[in-house]
């Protein structure tokens, strides 16, 4: 275990970035829903791209808060290792 445990903070930054694609896929569904007549042609196929883009922004965040969940809970697997009186080498 290190010295320190600052390199398994989660940045809150990560979590707005989150949200703000998901309230911009939303943001974009609701469009198409509340206009579906406008969105036809090249007109939703950009919407569309528009959707498919945000979706792999989000994917891309859900893997670097996985990266931090698996190191967190190697974290805790190692304390747990240590308050039990074993070895974690």
């Amino acid at each position: 275990m290190t010295n320190s445990m600052q390199h398994i903070k989660i940045q809150p930054s990560l979590l707005d970035q989150m949200e703000i694609a998901n309230n911009r896929i939303l943001a974009q569904a609701t469009f198409i829903n509340d206009e579906p007549t406008q969105y036809t042609g090249e007109t939703l196929r950009h919407a569309i791209r528009v959707i498919n883009w945000h979706c792999d922004e989000q994917a891309n965040l859900i893997d670097t808060l996985r990266g931090h969940i698996k190191r967190i809970n190697k974290l805790i697997d190692d304390a747990d290792n240590v308050l039990q009186g074993g070895n974690n080498d």
